[in-house]
């Protein structure tokens, strides 16, 4: 399944599909904390749900396990949220200083 495309469908649909969704990977995440593919999908969904901080944190844990996952999906997709939450967001600047601390 397309993460990107379920969401989608999640957004145009209702909340309770949201809440649903973002149960079921939560589930598929405790059952296997190395399930990248899950975290990421949870990770958009959870932006697109403008809960940036728990996206953050399931983009920083790809980002820590696999850097290569994606071709490197869980910084990309932790810089797509920065543009999001603007500049000046102290959130931003955090997890930008914990990303730049990884990476380097």
């Amino acid at each position: 399944a397309d993460g990107i495309r379920d969401v989608a469908g999640c957004l145009v649909g209702s909340e309770m599909c949201i809440r649903d969704r973002t149960s079921a990977l939560e589930a598929a995440i405790a059952a296997d904390p190395d399930d990248l593919e899950s975290r990421y999908q949870l990770a958009v969904l959870l932006a697109a749900a403008r809960q940036y901080e728990s996206a953050l944190d399931q983009c920083m844990t790809i980002l820590q396990q696999d850097r290569k996952f994606r071709d490197d999906i869980g910084r990309t997709t932790m810089i797509r949220i920065f543009t999001l939450l603007g500049k000046g967001s102290e959130l931003a600047t955090g997890y930008r200083r914990r990303m730049f601390n990884f990476m380097h």
